[in-house]
């Protein structure tokens, strides 16, 4: 079974990767993210992110960018 495992970038996820498919997980990286701003940066962490999946040989899904959405819902709109 195939476990999603939310990333940001290269940095903050490499580790968390390679314990859990040393532990045997097949993984889906899921990328959301529309909370980073302004959407270049998020488009760069985005290609760094798709970067690591392939290099631990994983899936990799993400969410469209919709910062304004993401705003209001931290709102509490």
């Amino acid at each position: 079974m195939k476990m999603p495992l939310r990333v940001c970038y290269k940095p903050c996820s490499t580790a968390v990767i390679e314990q859990l498919k040393g532990e045997g997980h097949e993984l889906v990286l899921f990328f959301p993210n529309s909370n980073i701003h302004p959407e270049g940066e998020r488009e760069k962490r985005k290609k760094h992110a798709k970067e690591v999946s392939k290099i631990y040989s994983c899936d990799f899904i993400f969410e469209e960018y919709d910062h304004k959405d993401w705003r209001e819902f931290v709102r509490g709109a």
